[in-house]
């Protein structure tokens, strides 16, 4: 069985980024957009809700004017794996709110952001929150990654994951980039 790369990294990013980020996000100036599921493409819509997203890059090529605020996650990640980007197919924003009808073990439908292995997948979480991210390791194994401010968690995209709601703060945030990557050489783990 292939080993699954899911690496949590804190304390990767300035400071200033960090407050930054959260300060546009939660700001009446930035733009949230309805969606009403957490996933498109999944059969099974069990414990699905609403969420508030923003596109930074599409799949379909449109760009946000708010892209150079989130245009620093990738390097740093370069930087950490040794790896190159060749290609970013989509970065998004999204805002989950509070949810009295979940509790700490209840998830949204699982979902992979790409099938393709080259694809790799950076959870950035912007806000101190509950609501942890499920990641798939086999039937009945997951390995849980809580929200912090500043924490991303770096991952093949085709592990399957789910968020889940915040059930004690108000909103929970993350930027989601999906991206191509070269492998160099010198790849590391972390």
């Amino acid at each position: 069985m292939e080993e699954k790369f899911i690496h949590v990294i804190d304390d990767l990013y300035p400071t200033r980024f960090i407050n930054n980020l959260e300060s546009l996000l939660t700001s009446v100036n930035f733009s949230w957009f309805l969606q009403s599921n957490t996933s498109y493409d999944v059969l099974d819509k069990t414990n699905d809700v609403f969420q508030f997203t923003h596109q930074f890059i599409s799949k379909q090529g449109d760009y946000s004017p708010f892209l150079s605020e989130v245009s620093i996650l990738s390097p740093f990640i370069e930087k950490k794996f040794n790896i190159e980007v060749i290609d970013t197919l989509r970065v998004k924003a999204n805002l989950l709110t509070c949810n009295k009808d979940f509790d700490t073990n209840t998830h949204h439908p699982l979902h992979v952001d790409a099938d393709e292995s080259d694809y790799w997948s950076l959870l950035y979480y912007v806000n101190d929150s509950d609501g942890d991210t499920f990641f798939k390791l086999s039937e009945n194994d997951f390995k849980r990654v809580s929200p912090k401010k500043g924490r991303a968690v770096f991952f093949n995209s085709n592990i399957e994951h789910a968020s889940s709601s915040p059930v004690k703060t108000n909103t929970r945030i993350v930027v989601n980039s999906i991206l191509k990557i070269k492998k160099t050489k010198d790849f590391t783990n972390g």
